[in-house]
């Protein structure tokens, strides 16, 4: 008899079924424009933020609004 005593489970194997449907397992998900990630942190909001302000930003320097 082999017993896991690890406190780590893994969830890459669980299907979660709604009325027959199965839930697809994504890492990120985006709802009303915060995407967070698997473990509920909002590493990819943060990153994706950034990413748009520093564009706006790079826009508004070139029209000297800065």
């Amino acid at each position: 008899m082999n017993l896991n005593t690890s406190k780590h489970v893994s969830t890459e194997s669980f299907l979660i079924n709604v009325n027959r449907n199965c839930i697809e397992r994504t890492l990120t998900y985006k709802y009303l424009g915060v995407t967070v990630d698997e473990k509920l942190t909002w590493k990819e909001n943060c990153k994706h933020l950034c990413s748009t302000i520093s564009k706006y930003v790079g826009v508004m320097k070139k029209l000297n609004i800065l």
